[in-house]
């Protein structure tokens, strides 16, 4: 698929986004995340972030978890800091 006479190949689909720091680390690919995720990956300075040439449609992001770790301090706090980072 061509948008604006650029072309995009994908190299790599990962299961899940924390490992894009070490991979972009080591190769010269670039990524598409959601500008607020990528900069907390990029809160050492390594990145460059550019925003993207193309309108992307809105998605959802969704978080899984098991009723088991609901009264959990842990694990609620760690919920609550990925929708903030999320909601920026």
């Amino acid at each position: 698929m061509q948008v604006n006479g650029l072309r995009r190949r994908i190299a790599l689909r990962v299961p899940h986004f924390t490992v894009v720091p070490q991979i972009l680390s080591r190769t010269d690919w670039m990524v598409t995340l959601p500008r607020v995720v990528a900069e907390v990956f990029n809160e050492s300075g390594q990145f460059s972030i550019y925003p993207l040439p193309v309108e992307i449609p809105h998605f959802e992001s969704i978080i899984h978890r098991h009723e088991l770790y609901d009264g959990d301090e842990a694990h609620c706090w760690f919920r609550e800091l990925i929708v903030g980072i999320l909601r920026r």
